[in-house]
């Protein structure tokens, strides 16, 4: 499925068209608030197409109760951009509305709270993290949420010393119900403070960590089973370390594409669930070379890693990784890991063992690492495809399989393509073919990555493939190119710098 087709199924199962969810489209009556009590008459009085201007600095500001209309959003927007700052934004009982321009900062527990609210758009918006521990961004709590709109928003500083919890985005199950439909899209998230491990020997770490410090988590693990259809695309990451992920599925059905990830620790965790892609997007690292454990453990780029997997029929194909440098210290922390699992069941909190999962069609470059199989617990994944991969290494291993996934046979290897640089392994003896892909450096967007050039051994080299697009949201020849690029095929997607994303982005 394209790229524009799903997200038009996406925006008609949800009941938008294309856009800011049709804000904006019908003029109304604009209100200008200069204090809360003007703040309040003016959201009391708002009704379909209305803006109210915020031109005063508030410790909160609460709207409820309020409907818009499809193309006639109420519009709560600030007289400057982020020029206005308020510690809180409370939404319950609304639909329609659009949040705009502030900056959101100082607050205690969330700066966002949305609560039985639907067809919201929050945009240009900044969170700023400066000085805050333990607290989430944008939270969604309690009764039916769904439609929301995330885009062109800042999330950023969340590096406050000390033992701390906390996301920029995180849905949360209330028992019943969880945030459906989030589109979260062109937004800047960076800066979470890292969880260094301390057990392995490394440098004591300021920041000694917690769990749930994600940048994007969505909901539990009771809610593993329910069918989200969250759509995050052409964001933004960099160094968003807090954990072993800084975003975590605890949901199903979920999409990851196209985004640029730069320095982070953490993976896309697909912790629980079913029948989520992650496709399309770039992983990269700025080089390191002086891996002693004063200056890796102070370079940006420490432990970054990609992809995790557990539960069934997920897709991870078409992505870039290059320059991570995961796994040394974790084996949480490579660029794909098809993990192992505790447990066959798809309920509780074990990590449910890996089923029908698809790896294919993804670039592994200069990685300290390359593809994990197996590496955490106790089952193997089983009844897996893991074809037409392309991977070029330097250091340790491309390959790291557990002895269980090495001599299962219920998994599909074929059409890899590996090339093991000394001191640089392949790892197994899973079918691969080992030949030099021809590779050359191209800058993209300001990006440099790895490319195939004329005359790869790669081009035109897969075995039989279900995936018609490539990274770059090219679409593939009949006989595809082993590795997430195309060789030739237009380039109508590329790896995004900071200026694209966030409030000051055209």
């Amino acid at each position: 499925m394209t790229r524009s087709s799903f997200r038009l199924l996406l925006l008609s199962i949800i009941g938008f068209a294309p856009g800011l969810f049709g804000q904006g489209s019908a003029s109304g009556k604009t209100y200008t608030a200069k204090d809360q009590g003007e703040f309040r008459a003016a959201v009391a009085t708002a009704s379909e197409g209305d803006t109210v201007i915020v031109a005063f600095d508030a410790d909160g500001l609460d709207i409820r109760g309020k409907s818009g209309a499809p193309g006639k959003f109420i519009t709560i927007k600030a007289d400057r951009r982020l020029g206005r700052t308020t510690k809180t934004i409370t939404i319950k009982d609304c639909q329609h509305l659009a949040v705009e321009g502030f900056r959101i900062a100082g607050f205690a527990s969330h700066g966002v709270k949305i609560v039985a609210s639907h067809h919201l758009v929050l945009t240009r918006n900044m969170l700023d993290f400066t000085g805050i521990a333990a607290a989430n961004g944008i939270y969604t709590s309690g009764g039916s949420i769904h439609g929301i709109e995330i885009s062109y928003n800042e999330f950023n500083h969340h590096v406050a010393p000390g033992k701390w919890a906390g996301s920029y985005i995180k849905t949360w199950f209330d028992g019943t119900d969880v945030a459906k439909g989030l589109w979260i899209h062109h937004n800047y998230f960076a800066n979470v403070a890292p969880q260094l491990d301390e057990k392995r020997g490394r440098p004591a770490n300021p920041f000694s960590g917690d769990s749930d410090r994600e940048a994007i988590i969505f909901g539990e693990g009771a809610s593993q089973n329910i069918e989200t259809e969250h759509l995050l695309e052409m964001n933004v990451f960099e160094d968003c370390d807090g954990e072993d992920e800084f975003i975590s599925f605890k949901t199903s059905k979920n999409v990851f594409r196209h985004n640029t990830v730069r320095n982070c620790m953490g993976s896309v965790h697909i912790r629980f669930g079913h029948g989520s892609e992650i496709h399309g997007n770039v992983f990269t690292g700025d080089v390191v070379t002086d891996f002693s454990d004063a200056a890796y453990t102070a370079h940006a780029n420490y432990e970054s890693s990609g992809v995790v997997v557990y539960g069934t029929d997920h897709k991870i194909y078409n992505n870039h990784f290059e320059n991570l440098t995961g796994g040394r210290t974790s084996k949480h922390r490579l660029p794909i890991v098809l993990d192992s699992g505790d447990t066959d069941e798809s309920t509780g909190n074990d990590h449910q063992r890996p089923r029908g999962v698809l790896i294919a069609h993804n670039t592994l470059v200069n990685c300290q690492y390359g593809i994990g199989v197996g590496l955490n617990y106790t089952l193997p994944p089983q009844n897996c495809v893991i074809a037409n991969n392309l991977l070029v290494g330097r250091a340790n291993l491309l390959f790291r399989m557990s002895a269980d996934s090495e001599s299962d046979t219920t998994c599909t290897y074929a059409g890899n393509i590996a090339w093991a640089i000394a001191p640089c392994s392949y790892g197994t003896e899973k079918p691969l073919t080992k030949k030099d892909p021809l590779l050359v450096t191209a800058s993209l967007n300001g990006w440099t990555l790895s490319v195939l050039k004329s005359g790869s051994p790669a081009i035109n080299a897969s075995v039989a493939s279900e995936v018609r697009d490539d990274v770059f949201g090219g679409t593939r020849q009949d006989q595809p190119d082993v590795g997430a690029q195309e060789f030739g095929a237009k380039m109508p997607w590329l790896p995004m710098q900071r200026a694209q994303v966030g409030p000051a982005a055209e």
